[in-house]
């Protein structure tokens, strides 16, 4: 009889195992961490509960990953009082999501050395101001310039605090300086307070221990084995010398810096703070606004104004891992700076006796009512005519974000109708094909040489300002596809792919972009373009074994500051307006394409946490689902002010959601700017929306999220009318009538071929029984002694907007940039159906 053999497992051989298992387990995790470091985008929400991976790795990029120009030898020298500046001539600064390059003049400055002859606006701040990220004309003090026609400097460096800031103001030449911008980044406190409390003197590095920091960095940025692990579950915090500190002593360390330079003591200061993905953590402004409205600070209040920011930036400003600015948040951030900048320089208007010596051909009595503040100054490459340059760059921003958004170019006729929506001109439309030129011919110069991610800038804007141009098409392919060769990113691959079969759409025998499909073709599975089905679930696997081996490793803790915001529920919001279309509102459909699917959507307007009291009118909410799988949703509407304050501008979140309530998409959009006559209580204002979505949309919801107002009038003189002519043809049994709300003229200094702007708001009622679908109207303005006229076109009613029905009043200003004080006005109509 034969014993059983027991097989016994040594405790010594348990733990190799173990070790063994862990560090394979770790190596597993190190790498999915590393493929998903180069695929941020896979990580924004469907593997992320609570943004915690995605979270994770921007730790790993910021504490392990990325370049910094102050800490790259070949990038900056060392400054006896500042600790180092940029070096002269060029250089490159890339990381994971962009590849640039710096510009740098002798002052060490990421600007041009014509900037330094006395310039008009300085820019004072740290990488945000300096344009970390972007290409050099894509910085919002270029952008500025680019709009004001003035000379800006852009003296911003990076990680350089308001301390270093106000001292490198000294060395530059103020002798012409209208004002000076400060953008704030949190970190700046450490380095205010250091300077306050030395008192006033900057602690400079010795250069030994310089560079013996930029040897260190480099160490530290050195991949080492489980660095990426390591990084991502390190969730403190970037800015510990802010922990527990209250936000009035920041506000106080910043504006005591700013008071103690000399050299801005007797110029305006515009004030800014661009916070890292819109997070509100360390926030600063409203300490700074409360300090401002106190004693201590009422010599600085009177020159010092903050720019508002809130509701200006989205996600899509912001590059996913780094929490800098991309191009179109620079271009947002210039145009607040800007409206802030103008009243501030040029506060004083036209008086009362002024306004009594411009009268229409009527003679009208000037309306004593309240006006809206002046609009702001714009600088548009020529040859776009003189108008109202807020509507060219509307015309321009609108298309490349319906660009963008459908991931393909609009069409010709989009992008008519978009013009003509605006009010544009074939002049206006010339000058767009101008700067699209511009922009094709730098970015052939990119691509040639190769330096794709500028290339696939110019050549974006190229394709955005004036589509359907093959060339132009298939170089942005190139480009995408260079760019996709380089770095494997699926987006750019994809992006190729779309743009090349969009030039076989134009050009059927289009050789060069079946050469690129071919080369997509041969380089990369198409099971591979998209992470869609089975590869979606394969990553959430791989997360979800992060999340478990992570929890092995004891060293974890979670985050628990990054939830998601929810979209609030109608339940919780009080509904400003529910009403749904009825049959007879609903403004009939053109004729359906053959294959197209027409769907009426209900929409909804709520006043969230404004507290308006506002009332839709939806005529039009149309969703289309075409036969080639693209849909597109169509509001046209009437917002009235059921509210006693004057509105000035308005904007709301715009959540298209499916059957079940899910939002299916969300986004920002103005509902009232500033180019728009202000809304008196009362009064109505026309919305036009198109937006491309998916198809399974079921309804629309808008919710009110930030406003600009002012309390009403107890009472309002009424509107003078004012007598015009027909140059178009006008239709039998069709009466209109033009009323002068409010008229004023006044001085802008940052106009370069012009002393200022006349503002005119008209009110034009529909006195017929008749619909107006189109209806458009000139004002011809004349200086003293007929010495110059100026001419400026508006839309009251927009062709693709909602219809003008009788006894209904509509509003439109006349905003036009004029020699000098007007002397008279005439009104006609140019265009009428």
């Amino acid at each position: 009889m034969s014993a059983t053999r027991q097989r016994v497992t040594k405790p010594r051989s348990l733990l190799l195992r173990a070790v063994f298992a862990t560090l394979l387990l770790s190596a597993g995790l190190e790498a999915a961490l590393g493929w998903l470091l180069a695929r941020p985008e896979l990580a924004d929400l469907e593997l992320a509960p609570h943004r915690f991976v995605l979270d994770g790795l921007r730790s790993i990029y910021a504490r392990e990953d990325w370049s910094v120009p102050q800490a790259d030898v070949d990038l900056v020298v060392y400054d006896t009082e500042l600790t180092y500046r940029l070096r002269s001539g060029s250089g490159r600064f890339t990381n994971r999501e962009f590849d640039t390059t710096l510009e740098v003049n002798s002052a060490g400055l990421r600007d041009d050395e014509a900037s330094l002859e006395a310039p008009e606006l300085i820019v004072l701040g740290d990488s945000y101001a300096m344009g970390w990220g972007v290409a050099q004309h894509q910085s919002f003090p270029e952008v500025l310039e680019q709009r004001t026609g003035s000379r800006v400097l852009n003296a911003a460096m990076s990680s350089y605090g308001t301390a270093r800031q106000i001292l490198l103001l000294d060395r530059l030449d103020t002798s012409r300086t209208q004002a000076v911008v400060v953008q704030y980044f949190q970190n700046d406190y450490a380095e205010n307070r250091a300077y306050l409390d030395a008192p006033f003197e900057l602690e400079v590095t010795p250069q030994l221990e310089f560079e013996a920091y930029l040897r260190a960095f480099e160490r530290q940025t050195t991949y080492r084995f489980l660095d990426y692990l390591r990084a991502f579950a390190d969730r403190r915090s970037f800015f510990p010398e802010l922990e527990g500190v209250a936000p009035l002593r920041v506000a106080e360390a910043l504006l005591d810096v700013l008071e103690s330079s000399e050299a801005l003591q007797d110029l305006p200061i515009v004030l800014l703070q661009i916070l890292p993905w819109g997070d509100a953590s360390f926030d600063v402004m409203p300490a700074v606004d409360e300090l401002l409205a106190g004693e201590d600070y009422a010599e600085l209040g009177e020159r010092l104004v903050p720019v508002p920011l809130e509701g200006r930036l989205g996600s899509d400003d912001y590059f996913r891992l780094d929490p800098h600015l991309r191009a179109g948040g620079h271009a947002r951030v210039a145009i607040a700076v800007e409206e802030t900048l103008t009243p501030l320089l040029k506060p004083q208007l036209a008086s009362p006796a002024d306004e009594s010596t411009i009268v229409s051909s009527a003679s009208p009595t000037p309306s004593s009512s309240p006006t809206s503040a002046p609009a702001t100054s714009y600088k548009i490459p020529p040859p776009m005519t003189d108008r109202d340059p807020t509507t060219l760059d509307a015309y321009i921003e609108r298309v490349m974000t319906l660009r963008d958004e459908r991931r393909s170019t609009p069409t010709d006729d989009e992008r008519r109708q978009i013009a003509l929506d605006l009010g544009l001109s074939e002049e206006d439309l010339a000058g767009v094909e101008q700067a699209a030129d511009d922009h094709f011919v730098r970015g052939s110069g990119f691509l040639e040489h190769r330096r794709f991610d500028d290339a696939v800038t110019e050549l974006g804007e190229a394709v955005a300002l004036a589509p359907r141009r093959v060339e132009r098409l298939h170089a942005l392919s190139q480009a995408h596809l260079g760019r996709w060769q380089e770095r494997r990113d699926v987006a750019d691959r994809d992006r190729a792919e779309i743009l090349a079969r969009e030039c076989l759409e134009l050009d059927p025998q289009h050789a060069a972009s079946f050469e690129v499909l071919n080369q997509l073709d041969t380089r990369s599975p198409r099971a591979v373009s998209r992470p869609t089905g089975s590869s979606r679930k394969t990553m959430a696997g791989l997360a979800l074994l992060a999340l478990l081996g992570l929890g092995l490793l004891t060293f974890m803790r979670a985050s628990e500051d990054a939830d998601e915001p929810v979209s609030p529920s109608p339940a919780t919001e009080p509904a400003v307006s529910e009403s749904t279309p009825d049959a007879p509102d609903i403004e009939p459909a053109s004729e359906p394409v053959s294959g197209t699917q027409e769907l009426d959507l209900p929409v909804e307007l709520v006043a969230g946490s404004t507290g308006l009291d506002l009332e839709l009118e939806p005529r039009l909410s149309r969703l289309k689902n075409y036969s080639n799988g693209s849909s597109f949703w169509t509001l046209n509407a009437i917002l009235t002010q059921r509210g006693a304050s004057e509105l000035d501008t308005l904007s709301a979140r715009l959540e298209l959601l499916d059957a079940e309530g899910q939002v299916v998409s969300q986004e920002t959009v103005e509902l009232l700017n500033r180019a728009a006559p202000t809304l008196r209580p009362g009064d109505s204002h026309a919305l036009h929306l198109l937006r491309e979505t998916s198809g399974d949309v079921s309804r629309a919801r808008l919710v009110a999220e930030a406003i600009t107002e002012q309390p009403a009038a107890a009472s309002y003189a009424d509107a003078a009318p004012v007598e015009f002519t027909w140059r178009a043809d006008r239709p039998a049994d069709l009466e209109i009538a033009v009323r002068e709300r409010s008229r004023r003229f006044s001085e802008n200094r940052f106009l370069q071929n012009a002393k200022g702007y006349f503002d005119v708001v008209l009110e034009v009622e529909n006195t017929s029984q008749r619909t107006l679908r189109r209806l458009k109207l000139a004002a011809e303005i004349t200086g003293p002694g007929e010495a110059w006229t100026a001419e400026e076109e508006n839309h009251v009613v927009l062709s693709s907007g909602p219809a003008m029905r009788p006894g209904e009043v509509r509003l439109v200003r006349v905003l036009e940039a004029v020699q000098g004080q007007p002397e008279s006005y005439w009104i006609s109509v140019v265009d009428v159906e």
